[in-house]
């Protein structure tokens, strides 16, 4: 994973976690866009999801990662929805745009 999405991550504070990783798997299931999760996120995703892990640093970095891959656009209105009443919503949210232009350039 990049340190940019690291960092991104780190601004989500506690108490959106929880909503965060529950909309970005619900999003990840229900995406159209299946060949764009591979095989190792989507391992990674159960391991996470097994150990009560995906509102971690660690959990999130991973749902956002291949969210963004597989819904771009989606991502950035989930995370906006989730985060609407936070101080860092605009922050978050140009940071992730960044980097959905860094991946979509690829």
């Amino acid at each position: 994973m990049s340190s940019g999405l690291k960092d991104i991550v780190r601004l989500i504070p506690e108490e959106y976690r929880d909503r965060l990783a529950e909309a970005l798997l619900d999003l990840l299931l229900e995406t159209k866009n299946v060949e764009a999760v591979t095989a190792t996120s989507a391992k990674r995703i159960l391991m996470l999801m097994k150990h009560d892990m995906l509102s971690t640093d660690m959990g999130l970095e991973t749902l956002l990662n291949t969210a963004l891959l597989a819904e771009p656009v989606k991502t950035l209105d989930v995370v906006g929805d989730v985060l609407a009443a936070s101080m860092v919503v605009d922050e978050v949210i140009n940071a992730l745009a960044v980097r959905v232009k860094e991946v979509t350039t690829k």
